[in-house]
Parts: C-alpha cells; structure tokens; sequence
C-alpha cells in the first residue's frame, strides 16, 4: 500500500472533472480545504487512488484548527465527511456518492488515512477532456466554502469571460434550502456580495455580476471574469516579502538552514517566532549562547518568549477587553445601520408590489388605529402615521426582525448536519 504524504506549495495543482465541479453538494470551508488538500496530492500518472496520509499538525494547520493538540477535532470532522454526499448529473445518469470511503486515525502516532469512493476515478484521475484546473493557492485562503464552490464554477469560463445562471440554478449549486435566505436580497448581501469580495482580493480572477430581471423580480445572475494583469493582489506580494525577510534572518543571522528556516515559517505564526528570536538576541547578548543555531530553534518550538509578570498580563488583557468591547458596539452599529437599509429596501420593494387599492387600504387602516391611540389633533399625527405604515409593511412583508437577521448573517458557510 502507498502512501502519499501533503505538502502545500505555490506548485500544488487542482484538476477536477467539470461534472464533479457541476455537481450538487454542500461542505463546510474546514470539509473544502481537505477534499482540495487530498486533489492536490494526485498525480497526473496515477491510475488508481493513492491511500492519503496526513500528520495531524499539518491536517489541522491546513483545515483551520488553531488547536494542534486537538487530535479529537481531526477525528470528527473526518466522520462528518464520511457522510456527505454529493450528486453528480450526466447525460444518461446521476450518481449519488460520499466523498471518501473511508478515514482511519492511527492513536499515537499523529496521522490520518483517507481514502476516496473508487467511483469518484472517472471526475479525478487521467482526465483528457472536460477539466478544470489551478493553483490551490488560488483558494486555500479563501474563508467561505461558497467561494471557493463559485471559483470553480467560474473558472471553468475563464476563456470565455462570463457565465449566467438561473438564480435557482445557483442556489442549487451552493446546496441552500428553500428556507435559506428565500429573499434575493438577503441571499445577494450575505452571500454574494460577499463571496465577490473574497475572490477579487485572494484570487487570480477578478469577477463582477450583473442582475438578469424579469420585470422587477431578479431571475438570474451574470458574471463577468477577468484575468488579473498582476498574478498577486498587494497582499500577497507583501505577505510573500515578509516571509522572505523572516527566512533569510533566520539562515542568516540564527544559522539555521535554509529548509530549517522555511520549515519554521511553515509552522509557527510570525509574532511568535520575532518574539523568540528577539529573546534569543538577549541570551546572545548575555554570552549564554554556545550553538545559536540549535537555541534558535529550540527556542521558537518550546516557545522562549520573554515571560511578562501578571501586572503586565492583567493590563494587556484590560486593554484587550476595552479593544474588542469598542469593536463589539462598532460591529452592532454597523449591523444595525445594514439592517436599517435593508429593511428599508425590502419596505419599499412590497410597497411598490402593492396595487394602489390594497396599499391605499392599509393606510387608512393604519391611520385610524394611530388616531384612536394619539388622537387627531396630534401635531405628530402624519410622522407617526408613516412610521406605523412602515411597520405595518415590514410585518405584511414578513421581513425578520433584527435579532432573526443577524443570526443568519453569523451562518453564513456553515452547513447543516
């Protein structure tokens, strides 16, 4: 049996049958990176599928599990994939089909084995038509499952510069329910706009959309693709820089080795390993040191860091508390005002759906019930008859009160069991 270790480089190739890119299924962002992770591991020789074996550390560093000790986490989200299914559609047939087929976890020795369903061969393996293919680094970094779903699904079209769907299509191909966000309006916010945003900024496309509308009800949504001039945005570039300059001060000026120095990039977070390096520069100073090279990467893995006394702790951790209750209000204002502009949006679509008969029928409904509650001569009396109207649409309209909305603006990519 062979084995075939992950490694996660600027080289790493995803190719894909467009009916498994076509095909109806919904996985979590977590469920995503791994399915990709193991579709980067094929090579274009391979006849059959290889047993995948994935160290721990690197399964949760890859997948987004902050947590490497985690070994428990590893384990559930392999058996929920082992449940999902997807569907794939051809011309004479339609297949339904888990992912893998099957996912063991080796106690004690930190790995994992994954195999996928034999009958996924003809959408993975030797494909000579019909394909998609791109960098994994084009979506690894991506946060939401919807986008990189919607990358593949574009970049299928790359040559072609556009794609339209239906807009019942494309909720399919996402895996929504009829129950989620069943109003364009709330789908566009929470999902597409947002998906666009991730794939312009990460990405090696730029897209736009375009509504398709069947007299004021939007029917169908057009893309627009572009290739980029540049193949990295800004960050990129500059998170690229600064791994650099990490790397070449650790082989430099600590002595480790070249793939020391990038296997030490490739593991630990940035803060960490300048903080450790900025204690190892004080041991240095204080002639404690006899192999810098050794200290250096001794100190970095048990984590050195200059210790801080619990004054400094409690102090940080206040100010930390006064940053993120600042951030809290500024994430409630800013949901509030979206909400507003939603709900009035929304207001003003059923208004303009109401005939003038029906509309003119509230009002005077609405009126009456303020009088008799404030009384006519109220100098307010018109505000506060506009105002009722309004909530008197909202509730006709169904639109959810703000609590309800933003919920559902917290689950956005999160698929149910």
């Amino acid at each position: 049996m062979s084995h075939n270790t992950p490694q996660t480089n600027k080289t790493s190739i995803i190719v894909k049958s467009n009916y498994l890119i076509e095909a109806s299924y919904r996985l979590s962002l977590q469920e995503q990176r791994l399915i990709l992770l193991m579709v980067s591991r094929i090579k274009p020789e391979d006849k059959g599928f290889q047993v995948y074996r994935i160290a721990v550390k690197d399964f949760n560093r890859i997948v987004g599990i902050i947590n490497e000790a985690s070994y428990h986490r590893t384990k559930e989200l392999t058996k929920k994939l082992l449940e999902r299914s997807l569907q794939i559609t051809k011309d004479n047939s339609v297949l339904q089909i888990t992912w893998l087929s099957s996912a063991e976890y080796f106690e004690g020795k930190g790995y994992v084995e994954l195999s996928f369903d034999p009958k996924l061969k003809p959408y993975l393996l030797q494909l000579k038509e019909f394909f998609t293919k791109y960098r994994l680094q084009n979506v690894i970094r991506l946060k939401s499952s919807y986008s990189i779903k919607l990358y593949e699904l574009l970049k299928q079209y790359e040559n072609i510069g556009r794609r339209e769907f239906t807009l019942d299509n494309l909720r399919q191909k996402f895996g929504l329910k009829e129950s989620e966000y069943p109003l364009y309006a709330n789908f566009k916010q929470k999902i597409l706009n947002r998906v666009l945003n991730e794939l312009n900024e990460f990405t090696d496309l730029s897209f736009s959309m375009r509504e398709r509308k069947d007299v004021r009800k939007v029917v169908g949504i057009v893309f627009v693709i572009s290739k980029k001039r540049q193949q990295q945005t800004r960050k990129e570039t500059d998170c690229l820089d600064n791994k650099k300059d990490l790397t070449d001060r650790l082989h430099e000026y600590y002595c480790l080795s070249p793939a020391q120095a990038r296997d030490i990039i490739e593991r630990f977070d940035e803060e960490r390993i300048r903080a450790n390096l900025t204690y190892v520069e004080e041991k240095q100073k204080q002639g404690t040191i006899k192999n810098i090279g050794a200290y250096t990467l001794k100190a970095i893995e048990e984590d050195y860091r200059i210790k801080k006394s619990r004054f400094e702790l409690d102090k940080e951790q206040n100010r930390q508390a006064s940053i993120d209750r600042e951030a809290k209000n500024r994430l409630s204002e800013s949901s509030e005002r979206d909400y507003s502009i939603f709900r009035r949006n929304m207001i003003e679509t059923f208004r303009k759906g109401l005939s003038e008969v029906k509309f003119k029928r509230v009002e005077n409904e609405v009126r009456q019930e303020v009088i008799e509650k404030y009384g006519e001569s109220n100098l307010m009396l018109e505000k506060l008859v506009e105002i009722a109207i309004n909530h008197k649409l909202a509730k006709l309209s169904a639109i959810p009160p703000f609590e309800v909305w933003s919920k559902s603006d917290a689950d956005v990519g999160a698929p149910t069991s």
